[in-house]
């Protein structure tokens, strides 16, 4: 039985082609509790939102270029810490397509 994972999504500007850019890939860690902003992809997506150590989670969508969201950014990242334990910071790249 899969567990119910709460989500809470901040989506910044979305409106390029599906291939504009490359899919990142980076290593998850799982099983404890996340401290920092953790980049999320094709590849590690679910791995992240099913870790039992982390089951709440609030999404950035971003997009490199987005001023919005570099303006964002240093706040998740001084704020993860203090949220480690509590919920976890994921960033999702919005250029790249997670369902093809």
């Amino acid at each position: 039985m899969k567990c119910v994972h709460s989500l809470l999504v901040i989506a910044c500007a979305v409106a390029l082609p599906r291939n504009a850019y490359a899919v990142e890939q980076d290593t998850l860690v799982t099983g404890t509790a996340h401290n920092s902003v953790v980049k999320l992809t094709q590849q590690n997506f679910l791995e992240a939102l099913e870790d039992p150590a982390n089951p709440f989670w609030l999404l950035k969508f971003y997009a490199p270029w987005c001023a919005f969201c570099k303006k964002l950014a240093p706040v998740l990242d001084e704020t993860a810490p203090d949220a480690a334990g509590i919920m976890a910071i994921g960033k999702v790249r919005s250029e790249t397509s997670y369902y093809r």
